[in-house]
Order: C-alpha cells, then sequence, then structure tokens
C-alpha cells in the first residue's frame, strides 16, 4: 500500500462516504495502478467503446478513457489484478487480436503479420511457432519479462469474424451499402454534426 487505510486516517464527515462500500483496495490505501487493452480492427473480439460500457457496469472504483484502438483501467493495484485476470481469461480476449499496451500502442489498424498477430513495435508479444502460441516477453511498456509467459492460441480469423462486436466492410464483414440500418445512422450522425454546429435550430428535437 502507498496510503494509510481508510480506517486509520481521519476523513471529514460525510453522508456519501456511510452509504459507499470502499473497494478493498481503497480500504487499504494501495496506489492506483492500470492495465491497457489494444483491439485490432480486424475482427477483435470486442472495441475499446464497447470495454468502457462493460467495465463500468461490471466493476466499482475505476477510470477508464477510450481512445481509437485502446482503452485504459486505472483502479487500485489488489482489485486491478483481479479485473486484469478476468479480461484476459475471458471471451473479450484473444491473443493475437488483443494486446496489453501501456506505451506506444499503435498498430491497431495495421495489417496483420503473417502468423495473424496484431503489429507492435515493440514486440512485447511474439508466436511461438513450436506450440502455435502467442508468447510475451515485455510488460506493457516494453521492460524484458524474467521469463516468458504464454497467453494460448488465437481462435481462426474466420471464427473472429463471426464473434465480433465491430462492424467491418472489411473482406468477409457486410459492405455498408448494402446494410441500411448503418447507411442511416451514417447519414443522420454527419447530418446533426454539421448542423448543430452551423445551423443548430435546424435540428431541434431530432
Amino acid at each position: 500500500s502507498i496510503h494509510p487505510p481508510i480506517e486509520e486516517g481521519k476523513e471529514p464527515d460525510c453522508p456519501i462516504r456511510q452509504l459507499v462500500t470502499p473497494i478493498e483496495g481503497a480500504a487499504k490505501g494501495d496506489r492506483v495502478r492500470y492495465i491497457q487493452f489494444t483491439d485490432s480492427v480486424f475482427f477483435a473480439p470486442i472495441s475499446p467503446y464497447q470495454r468502457a460500457w462493460m467495465y463500468l457496469s461490471r466493476y466499482r472504483g475505476l477510470d477508464t478513457g477510450t481512445l481509437s484502438g485502446r482503452q485504459i483501467i486505472e483502479m487500485r493495484e489488489r482489485n486491478l489484478e483481479v479485473l486484469a485476470k478476468e479480461m484476459i481469461e475471458n471471451e473479450t480476449f484473444d491473443p493475437a487480436l488483443t494486446g496489453i499496451r501501456g506505451a506506444t500502442v499503435h498498430g491497431h489498424a495495421c495489417r496483420l503479420d503473417e502468423n495473424g498477430l496484431m503489429f507492435d513495435g515493440w514486440q512485447r508479444y511474439v508466436w511461438d511457432d513450436a506450440k502455435g502460441e502467442v508468447v510475451y516477453v515485455k510488460d506493457q511498456v516494453a521492460l524484458p519479462l524474467d521469463k516468458k509467459i504464454s497467453v494460448g492460441k488465437p481462435a481462426s480469423l474466420k471464427d473472429c469474424a463471426k464473434r465480433t462486436t465491430i462492424f467491418t466492410a472489411y473482406p468477409g464483414g457486410v459492405d455498408m451499402r448494402d446494410d441500411p440500418e448503418v447507411t442511416m445512422y451514417g447519414l443522420r450522425i454527419h447530418k446533426l454534426r454539421t448542423l448543430a454546429g452551423f445551423q443548430p435550430w435546424k435540428v431541434i428535437g431530432e
């Protein structure tokens, strides 16, 4: 821990503190740590934006931020360890299409390599040809690990394309022009963003 446990501190009297039970890490005074996942546009199981919904509906005491290809989670250390383990072991993680990256996270929109792995400039993970598995050799900020850690075998791209929550027009996906609902919402977003910033009175009630 880095802070005194709550019970040893002198917190001001507050009705909200009396209503809300602190998570274990906060009660014990843990420092705040983070983990960040990068999701490939090529049929990763989940998108960063949907990760935010999932985290905030499943867990307490976290802060999360959405970017184009990645999602960060900040939380008290012991609670973060539980969350991170669950996220690596559940259906939202694919060893080839989901990356654990704390810095230089770019690569989610690059082509997959010859083994189907998402590009990583720091090469935190590599393909183990003998096992047919993805192996991490560096931590999320690219510091070498003292031992290699296997995160398992990737699913086939065909299977990932069936399960992904990401809309895509990539070959094997759906062409936007063939999907009336997507076309309608794309036009609606374009119209509202354009008029709301230029002639907002024209979109009142829409």
